[in-house]
């Protein structure tokens, strides 16, 4: 499965206030509990013991919300490295193949059909990126042709 850094930064950041909000709230609230602000009725052994599970969950979250936020540099610096390699390898193509690829046909294509049109060139076009960049992945690569099927035919073929 392809995987947008550009979304998984989004994604930690918003894992990171997540879970250290929760942390943060639920830590405090077990605070006020043991210093008697919320009074609830336990005998002292069940509040000991929820004091300290609940008080270790919550530093749980804590650490993992900021283990999130630590680790949001490197993605961020992973998200602009796949992004340049991604338009490298797009400007690439448009001026390499673009013109190639709106009269790509085999015989056994039907213009009026998107569908039989789609298939020959996506795998075309497959074939050209892999031969270029052999360290794509195919995943990566699927995503580019789906990219650069749309730039090339959006007015094309109406898809």
């Amino acid at each position: 499965m392809y995987i947008n850094n550009k979304d998984k930064y989004e994604d930690t950041k918003s894992t990171g206030w997540t879970f250290v909000l929760v942390g943060g709230i639920g830590l405090l609230g077990v605070i006020l509990m043991d210093l008697g602000v919320f009074p609830f009725q336990m005998q002292s052994y069940m509040k000991i013991i929820f004091s300290i599970v609940m008080g270790a969950l919550f530093l749980i979250f804590l650490a993992i919300g900021i283990k999130s936020f630590l680790s949001l540099k490197q993605i961020k610096t992973d998200a602009k490295d796949q992004e340049e390699a991604e338009n490298e390898v797009v400007s690439w193509f448009l001026s390499h193949y673009a013109e190639e690829m709106k009269s790509y046909h085999t015989p056994d294509m039907n213009e009026a059909d998107s569908d039989t049109l789609y298939y020959p060139r996506a795998e075309k076009m497959e074939e050209l990126i892999t031969a270029e960049y052999k360290n794509l992945s195919a995943d990566e690569v699927d995503h580019l042709v789906e990219r650069l099927y749309s730039e090339i035919f959006q007015t094309t073929d109406n898809i």
